[in-house]
């Protein structure tokens, strides 16, 4: 059984908008009050930079468990444990674990995974859970591959499971 904690779907502003806020704001102030001290524009840029180290948009809302046949759920809003032969579709996008290294990227080791953007979809008899999970090692990410290989060899229906190694 391998276990991973979920997170909620929801993203609530996109990174873009919240650049394009920043800049207006500056380029505002800039107009506003042309005669003020350069170091006083920066002001939105520090105050940014805070309100994305503190706030921390994923809070997690329980743990999912996997097996060779079977997963659960516990969560703030659901607990459900079913089969796999059970689910009507079931979908995993696996892109990696917190810490690896993004492929193609100059700045590498600066620049790593965040292990949560993972998602599951499962849907049963029109109901249907989706969450983002969290990978936090090689070690869990080896797990889930063979955990996958395991539901193949027993027939499982695996064609909507996205393993990006």
């Amino acid at each position: 059984m391998i276990e991973f904690p979920i997170y909620n779907l929801e993203n609530k502003r996109s990174l873009t908008i919240e650049v394009l806020i920043l800049v207006s704001s500056v380029v505002i102030l800039y107009l506003l009050f042309p005669t003020m001290n350069p170091g006083v524009l920066l002001l939105p840029v520090i105050v940014y930079i805070v309100y994305k180290a503190k706030i921390d948009r994923n809070k997690m809302i329980g743990k999912i468990y996997l097996t060779g046949h079977q997963i659960r759920v516990e969560s703030e809003s659901n607990d459900f444990q079913i089969n796999f032969s059970d689910i009507d579709k079931f979908v995993l996008t696996y892109s990696g674990y917190q810490g690896q290294r993004l492929r193609g990227d100059f700045i590498g080791p600066i620049n790593t995974f965040s292990g949560i953007d993972n998602y599951i979809t499962i849907v049963k008899d029109d109901t249907c859970f989706k969450c983002r999970f969290q990978v936090e090692n090689l070690n869990e990410e080896q797990e889930l591959v063979g955990l996958v290989e395991n539901w193949a060899n027993r027939g499982y229906d695996i064609s909507n499971i996205r393993i990006n190694q």
